[in-house]
């Protein structure tokens, strides 16, 4: 994960979310840029073509986001539906990224292949 050629803010999250069945497979995001999508708390994601959404870490006087066992709040939270805590805006990315409708992209998970996506964002 990219942006501008270097790593999100640490603590940024991705969002897969699946574009037939609505699941999200949800990941924090390393200072490297790397990631491990899980789906029901395991990295096994089903096969189907995924938006992706970016959101960048919360402010440090900010509360923590929605848990991730309470799915319904946590997709309204990662979908922009829900208030989010502010971003730090000397760290923060586009806002298109924040909402799979509008960041432009997408990553297609394809049985028996492996799931690495390199997702790079551009201004």
């Amino acid at each position: 994960m990219t942006y501008k050629g270097n790593a999100p803010p640490a603590g940024s999250k991705i969002l897969f979310m699946h574009q037939e069945k609505s699941f999200p497979a949800t990941a924090d995001i390393g200072a490297d840029g790397s990631y491990t999508l899980l789906f029901n708390g395991k990295p096994a994601i089903p096969v189907g073509t995924y938006k992706v959404s970016v959101t960048p870490p919360p402010a440090k006087d900010a509360g923590p986001p929605p848990n991730p066992s309470n799915p319904e709040a946590y997709k309204k939270y990662m979908m922009g539906e829900a208030k989010a805590p502010a971003a730090d805006p000397s760290t923060a990315f586009p806002k298109k990224y924040q909402s799979g409708e509008t960041s432009g992209l997408t990553c297609t998970v394809v049985e028996n292949q492996e799931t690495t996506f390199d997702v790079e964002m551009k201004d």
